[in-house]
């Protein structure tokens, strides 16, 4: 048996990285889907892999925290995942040029982030 590729997706469970993983499974790539939402990442794994037949490898994790990007690389790395398309999807957004927004504004919105407001 082949094995098939593997896309990481991280915010996979709404939006832009849902959308991005019903179109890597109906392709055929197996899911890594990393995301803070563990019972939406439940069901997006208990609905693809009959409907695509591929296997979705999830993660509940805050990507705002620190040491949260080695938790993911180490999860892959604990189940030899090969990872061949990322899809860096997670974050939050302020207005404006980076440079020019106050560091309260930037730290405000990763609180928020990790306290799902």
């Amino acid at each position: 048996m082949t094995k098939k590729e593997t896309a990481l997706i991280t915010g996979a469970t709404s939006g832009i990285g849902y959308d991005c993983a019903v179109i890597l499974a109906e392709r055929g790539y197996d899911l890594f889907l990393a995301s803070r939402n563990r019972s939406a990442l439940e069901g997006i794994k208990a609905a693809f892999e009959p409907q695509y037949g591929v296997a979705v490898e999830i993660l509940s994790v805050d990507l705002s925290k620190a040491g949260s990007a080695q938790l993911v690389f180490d999860h892959g790395a604990q189940r030899d995942l090969e990872v061949a398309v990322l899809i860096n999807n997670a974050g939050f957004g302020a207005q404006g040029a980076h440079v020019d927004l106050p560091l309260a504004a930037v730290s405000k919105k990763i609180v928020k982030s990790s306290l799902n407001i």
